[in-house]
């Protein structure tokens, strides 16, 4: 059937050729349409809140890190689709012509997403083979649609409000709509073979699955060294050594796991006690116990360390909302108990008699990690947000000691010896910098270049190597500290957070967003 186009009464903006007397109401709507992604994104830049900055950053961070996978992807899809493109143009019947690249479309975005799990697949396919069509529809159709009712109105109603989806989705039918291009345009000839060989195949790309993409690595490239001890979302990680127990926990469990060391292919035991999600919780090898802050319900939670059950269960004061650390001191015999304050509402860190349970001091600062000085009963405090200070905190004196300006966003800090006593090791992932400071003075020393985005840092002190895992790159990296040159590099998975060495073994426990691994990184 040859359609044959009535004419088009589009918004025709930008085309003083069109002859179309445009309405206020339809200049304005045009308008709005052109300046409303700058505007939204200025918008955004000055006013963003904290939740959609937070957001927006754990999507950029899952994106660079699969990068390479997604590129691999992008260009197989295309190849693809192409290559379907051209061979059904030699189909003689027209329907047969029209139909097969996207009933092929619709096979191999089912097939994508059943061997990358994350979106259902017939969700995914349904999404992309419709994005694929719909800038691929022949104009004169599309032109029809748009300038009857009730099609004008539909177009109207979806390009006026659907801010970024019309851009990114409706291409094809968003440039007829504003500009009224000649059905004979180049332009619209482009952003045919822009859908089928760019939109579709990066839309695609862009969808899958982080942490399938990054299963999906590790089984094309599987490295001997790297074992997956659970598939979980864990974030802090205590490590006992003479009882061979790892304990871990995090935002993927409501409850402290405990893996066996000497049967790591054994599930984990689970202790029966809520914790809220826990981020992070402290380990007391003397009293065999575990001490956690559920933040659900507001109460410090004591376990046994052997049976994983609850001894001590103790009401205290609401923290600021956010990430939660505890820490046990051995010299003072107090529990720290430091919120990262996503909201500067309630009291964000507090000190706690072990012993007793009670408040020994509430303090205004907002770590985005701590550390306890091995000898002394000194506090280190490390900031995400507000501050670009590192403080050291007197825990028997209850005061502020020492303190000296940081890098933005400083993160996670360790202790280990240097040739001139104990060094403070502080990670800088935003400078891909592990900074050097003198643990007793906090004069900085020097500093150390690691892999892009490296944040979790171990010192395996009796080989003088550093241990780094990037929040981006998904690569757990070895440094030697005497040349400061890179031992190995081995890949993990998304969003790596805690290092605990078993140095005697090799072996370091790497948590992370996707699972726990056990990584022989020396022999």
């Amino acid at each position: 059937m040859n359609l044959n186009p009535i004419p088009f009464k589009g918004l025709a903006v930008t085309n003083s050729q069109a002859g179309v007397s445009l309405s206020r109401f339809e200049f304005l709507l045009g308008l709005w349409v052109i300046w409303r992604l700058p505007l939204l994104l200025a918008l955004l830049y000055f006013f963003a809140p904290d939740e959609f900055i937070w957001l927006a950053t754990i999507t950029a961070i899952h994106l660079v890190g699969t990068l390479p996978e997604r590129l691999v992807f992008f260009l197989v899809i295309a190849l693809a689709l192409g290559g379907c493109f051209v061979l059904a143009q030699r189909l003689p019947a027209r329907r047969w012509r029209f139909l097969l690249p996207f009933v092929f479309a619709f096979g191999l975005f089912w097939g994508l997403f059943q061997l990358v799990p994350g979106l259902p697949p017939l969700i995914a396919a349904l999404l992309l083979t419709g994005v694929l069509a719909i800038n691929t529809i022949s104009t004169p159709e599309l032109v029809n649609f748009m300038s009857n009712k009730p099609g004008r109105l539909i177009a109207n109603f979806i390009f006026g409000f659907a801010v970024g989806l019309s851009e990114l989705l409706l291409l094809k039918p968003l440039l007829l709509w504003l500009f009224r291009l000649p059905q004979t345009s180049k332009v619209l000839k482009t952003f045919e073979v822009f859908a089928g060989y760019i939109l579709v195949p990066g839309l695609a790309a862009l969808m899958l699955d982080p942490y399938s993409l990054s299963d999906l690595h590790r089984m094309i490239f599987p490295n001997p060294a790297v074992q997956l001890l659970a598939h979980e979302n864990y974030s802090w990680t205590e490590l006992d050594l003479e009882r061979r127990v790892l304990y871990a926990s995090g935002y993927g469990t409501n409850y402290l796991h405990a893996f066996d060391l000497d049967k790591p292919d054994q599930p984990p035991r689970l202790s029966p006690v809520e914790n809220g999600y826990a981020q992070g919780f402290a380990y007391n090898p003397v009293e065999q116990e575990i001490y956690l802050y559920n933040v659900l319900t507001y109460h410090l939670l004591t376990l046994d360390a052997t049976s994983l059950e609850l001894k001590k269960s103790e009401a205290t004061k609401p923290l600021s909302p956010g990430d939660v650390w505890v820490a046990w001191d051995s010299f003072s015999d107090s529990l720290v108990i430091a919120s990262e304050a996503d909201e500067q509402v309630g009291v964000p860190t507090i000190i706690v008699d072990r012993p007793t349970g009670q408040l020994r001091a509430e303090l205004n600062l907002d770590p985005g990690n701590i550390a306890l000085h091995p000898t002394r009963p000194w506090l280190y405090m490390s900031f995400l947000r507000r501050v670009n200070e590192l403080v050291v905190y007197d825990l028997e004196q209850q005061r502020i000691i020492k303190r000296t300006s940081a890098p933005e966003r400083l993160d996670r800090l360790i202790f280990a010896p240097g040739e001139q006593g104990i060094e403070l090791f502080a990670s800088a992932p935003l400078d891909s910098t592990v900074l050097r400071f003198d643990s007793e003075t906090l004069e900085r020393k020097d500093s150390l270049k690691t892999l892009f985005g490296g944040r979790a840092i171990a010192v395996d002190a009796s080989r003088n190597w550093l241990l780094c895992g990037s929040l981006v790159t998904h690569q757990l990296e070895v440094i030697d500290l005497s040349t400061e040159q890179r031992v190995a590099a081995y890949y993990l998975g998304p969003w790596l957070r805690t290092i605990v060495l078993d140095s005697r073994a090799g072996v370091a426990y790497v948590s992370s967003h996707g699972g726990l691994f056990a990584v022989q990184y020396a022999e």
